[in-house]
């Protein structure tokens, strides 16, 4: 068995401007380095962590490294667990993008799994390149425990189809905020999720 633990990185400036920021390499708020440290310090007290895998992206290397230096590992990097590209929508307001586009917005709430963003990818392509890598990671992880550092979108998507659910059943799943922690584990080929989307540790 493989225990999995996939955290989401801490705030950006975007998150608190409600700003679509997909793949833009956007930056940790003073708040998001407190929660990566919190996090951290969890991660240390409640797990022996075997390996640690991130996002490119600097708002998620930064919250691994938070955590490499808790635990005292190394960080590999992969572009396969990178948020959804929202394509022409990067850097707009959530509610100026959906409202300037009334039948995408409605599309994006009907079907948000397979919605593909303007220009961008579907929730479901994420879900296919980071379920992908995960898979070819756990064939040499037995018996090890593994952080992977990710994106609301990227966890959330892996999530609900671990679950059974269809990718479009998205309000089937809790909340996954900044720094919150869903554990996955992986045995016979099967993904069975055990918590999603609990940041307990993050004090308010």
């Amino acid at each position: 068995m493989v225990r999995f633990i996939l955290i989401r990185h801490g705030e950006t400036e975007y998150n608190k401007l409600h700003i679509f920021q997909g793949q833009f390499d956007s930056k940790l708020s003073e708040l998001g380095y407190k929660q990566a440290e919190m996090v951290a310090r969890r991660i240390a007290s409640e797990f022996d962590v075997d390996a640690i895998y991130s996002s490119d992206l600097s708002r998620a290397v930064n919250t691994a490294r938070a955590i490499s230096r808790a635990v005292g590992l190394d960080v590999t990097t992969d572009p396969a667990f990178r948020e959804v590209d929202v394509g022409s929508w990067m850097h707009q307001k959530v509610s100026d993008a959906l409202n300037s586009a009334p039948s995408l917005a409605r599309e994006q709430k009907e079907h948000p799994g397979t919605f593909r963003y303007p220009d961008g990818e579907t929730l479901l392509e994420v879900y296919e390149r980071a379920s992908a890598k995960i898979e070819e990671i756990a064939k040499y992880s037995d018996g090890k425990t593994v952080v992977i550092v990710a994106h609301g979108g990227t966890i959330r998507s892996l999530a609900i189809k671990w679950l059974g659910y269809h990718i479009d059943e998205y309000h089937r799943l809790p909340p996954v905020p900044n720094t919150s922690i869903t554990v996955v584990e992986y045995e016979g080929g099967k993904f069975t999720p055990v918590l999603i989307g609990d940041n307990s540790h993050v004090k308010k």
